[in-house]
């Protein structure tokens, strides 16, 4: 079995237009990584709001150079501060955190949207 191709769709959250959602699903592999850069940066450069949400819900597979731009935006994201929410990364996503040592990321993350809008209320 393949994996899908990998593709993003951004959402704006309704009432809420300080927060950007990016939806993310496929693979993101070392193929794929650049794309992923370019759209993870672009979204932290241009959201003028002060939270970026990143659903991983629908990522099949990533390895170590898609978890590196994903951190690389959640350093970036912090320099310009800006809130940073992975939200429902995928058995594939946990994974890799978890080889990475990275527990403390996958601790803060949001297992639901519905968490999501907890946190945007407190």
């Amino acid at each position: 079995m393949t994996a899908q191709r990998f593709q993003t769709e951004v959402q704006e959250i309704p009432g809420r237009p300080d927060v950007l959602m990016l939806l993310v699903q496929g693979r993101i592999s070392y193929h794929e990584a650049p794309e992923f850069r370019e759209i993870i940066f672009d979204k932290v450069a241009n959201t003028r709001g002060s939270v970026l949400v990143v659903d991983l819900g629908g990522v099949e597979q990533i390895d170590t150079a898609g978890l590196a731009v994903l951190l690389e935006g959640l350093l970036s994201a912090q320099l310009r501060d800006l809130q940073v929410l992975l939200c429902q990364p995928s058995e594939s996503v946990v994974q890799v955190f978890r080889m990475a040592n990275l527990n403390e990321a996958l601790e803060a993350s949001c297992t639901s949207r519905g968490e999501v809008e907890q946190r945007l209320m407190s």
